[in-house]
């Protein structure tokens, strides 16, 4: 049990290292060499580098929760499915509500598409992947 948990675990830590290299690279091409301007709101490498690592951790410590869970428990691949999705769904929920922002432009929904192919989706496939990994090392185990 303790092995299938943290295979999930660190598969879920994967997942988060990939999310933020995608997210890296979707917020710093093209931005532009300019000196720092001093205020970290005003500087857009900043900010990048910001919006890369909160994404990065968002996803890695939902997928490393959904790993744990699903490693340990060894659910089937539905229930791994439906747990990552709700898992992934919580910090899009919180944030919406926080704010209560919903898109009005066309980059505005691109970017919530983009997040929601990240959190749910991604953390919902990561379930699936930690529910095989996880049969899998239980046939080897025993």
């Amino acid at each position: 049990m303790l092995i299938r948990g943290l295979a999930g675990i660190i598969i879920g830590v994967a997942y988060g290292f990939l999310v933020g290299f995608v997210v890296f690279l979707l917020t710093s091409i093209g931005l532009e060499d300019k000196p720092n301007a001093g205020l970290i709101l005003l500087d857009a490498r900043a900010m990048a580098w910001f919006g890369t690592m909160l994404s990065g951790i968002t996803a890695g410590i939902c997928a490393a929760f959904v790993g744990l869970i699903v490693g340990a428990a060894v659910v089937g691949r539905r229930k791994a499915a439906i747990f990552g999705f709700v898992t992934g769904l919580l910090p899009i929920v919180l944030v919406t509500l926080a704010m209560w922002s919903l898109p009005t432009s066309g980059r505005d929904f691109i970017e919530l598409l983009v997040m929601i192919a990240i959190l749910p989706v991604g953390v919902a496939l990561t379930g699936i992947l930690v529910s095989i990994v996880a049969e899998k090392l239980k046939q080897v185990l025993l």
